[in-house]
């Protein structure tokens, strides 16, 4: 018991609570973790002729999902602060940004490396234009090597 977390973006400013008394009842157990930040009116249209033209080519966040980003960053923080305890790790999202914040964030060192980590799954559901590579973006859990066995990565 305590040892699966599953937090919603639903769960709006509670969802830090709700990480901190997981974390407190889950003791020094290894824990499997699932983000699910997917709310489908976050997809944003890719319109490449936008771009063509030199515009940006998505439009603005709603203030819904700036909130739902602001959320996830503190549960991240909170919840990477025990990184060494990781045993699943899967962030669900439909919006680049929030997907980006998450591994902004999870790119920091950290003083316990990611040892325990064992499933790595990032899924990210808008469309294929989203899935850019960006060079010269930081590495995950950089100065640790976690024993990472299952790898998934999900574009739709």
């Amino acid at each position: 018991m305590w040892t699966v977390l599953e937090i919603s973006f639903r769960e709006g400013a509670a969802a830090l609570e709700h990480a901190r008394t997981f974390l407190q009842r889950s003791g020094s157990r290894l824990i499997q973790i699932t983000f699910l930040w997917d709310d489908p009116t976050w997809i944003v249209p890719f319109d490449r002729d936008v771009i063509a033209r030199g515009g940006g080519g998505l439009s603005p966040a709603s203030r819904e999902e700036i909130m739902a980003g602001a959320h996830l960053g503190m549960v991240i923080q909170e919840l990477y602060a025990h990184v060494h305890r990781w045993r699943e790790f899967t962030l669900r999202t439909t919006s680049i940004t929030h997907t980006y914040q998450a591994l902004s964030l999870m790119s920091r060192r950290s003083i316990h490396p990611a040892r325990g980590l064992e499933k790595l799954h990032l899924q990210l559901v808008p469309n294929p234009p989203h899935a850019a590579h960006h060079v010269n973006e930081p590495s995950l859990f950089p100065g640790s090597a976690p024993p990472i066995r299952d790898l998934f990565f999900f574009l739709a």
